[in-house]
């Protein structure tokens, strides 16, 4: 599983690298799919969950859930906060951007042209941030749910780190 997840993680760098060259493959569902495995949540896991001799085999699939979501809610405490640096970079691999291209209210030629005006007016007004915050606590709650499922780990101390987690985020926008 260890090898899997790391594999993972490397066709995440593999993705960041063609959207970088191509932005016509930006989309929100392969950006979910792919971009969060860089939180690299899952192999933390793995490795845990190796060192875990209480944990229940029987519950890895609820973990792994559980832990796919931390992973997605990671993620999007990196993407709310780093877009705008990533702007500057020429960087598109965000979700902000694949979802402002899906929803109309960016173009192509925004990201071809590299139009930063355009761009964060576009990221900004159509609330794009907004959502995937929202989507953030959709996600905690999934994993709260999990909690009655999964009995040899502490879902709830895992939330708790989330939320540190995303008030670290959002305390360091603009200084990463």
């Amino acid at each position: 599983m260890l090898r899997y997840d790391y594999v993972q993680l490397f066709n995440t760098m593999r993705y960041s690298h063609l959207l970088n060259r191509n932005p016509a493959l930006l989309n929100v569902v392969e950006h979910d799919l792919y971009l969060p495995h860089n939180m690299h949540m899952m192999v933390s896991a793995t490795l845990d969950l190796m060192c875990s001799p209480l944990f229940d085999a029987a519950e890895i699939g609820h973990l792994r859930e559980a832990a796919w979501l931390g992973q997605c809610m990671g993620r999007i405490g990196n993407l709310t906060t780093t877009w705008e640096r990533e702007l500057d970079e020429g960087d598109f691999t965000s979700g902000v951007y694949a979802r402002a291209l899906m929803q109309g209210d960016l173009t192509l030629r925004h990201l071809r042209n590299v139009d930063r005006q355009a761009i964060r007016a576009a990221i900004v007004n159509g609330q794009h941030e907004a959502h995937f915050l929202a989507r953030w606590q959709e996600h905690r709650q999934a994993i709260l749910a999990k909690s009655s499922q999964v009995k040899s780990v502490d879902l709830d101390q895992f939330v708790l780190g989330l939320q540190r987690l995303i008030c670290l985020h959002l305390g360091s926008r603009g200084h990463k």
